[in-house]
């Protein structure tokens, strides 16, 4: 028991030591787009909004950043709430006012 509990803790350790601090790569109004392992995510003060998930991340406007994450697309306000989920193969800004967005199925 107690060598399991050690393999799992020395495994989990290597786990977090792997992971490379996040990189700013661009600001974009006032928020830190950042790469990390290969994705890509925005940050605010040292806090993740997005976190670092994504192949990529873009700012749309009116304060949307548009995801890419395995051929599919999403969309995020800048607090972080996902507006469209990470579920659609195009997505069209129509008012972002007004959260509208013109989706296509996958």
């Amino acid at each position: 028991m107690k060598t399991t509990l050690l393999f799992i803790f020395i495994f989990l350790s290597a786990i977090a030591n792997s992971q490379e601090k996040p990189v700013i790569v661009e600001e974009i109004n006032g928020r830190d787009l950042v790469r990390q392992n290969d994705k890509y995510g925005l940050m605010k003060k040292s806090k993740y909004i997005i976190p670092a998930y994504f192949d990529t991340v873009y700012y749309i406007d009116n304060d949307y950043f548009m995801v890419h994450q395995n051929g599919k697309m999403g969309v995020f306000d800048t607090k972080g709430k996902m507006v469209v989920p990470v579920a659609y193969q195009n997505i069209i800004p129509v008012n972002t006012e007004d959260e509208i967005f013109e989706v296509f199925a996958p």
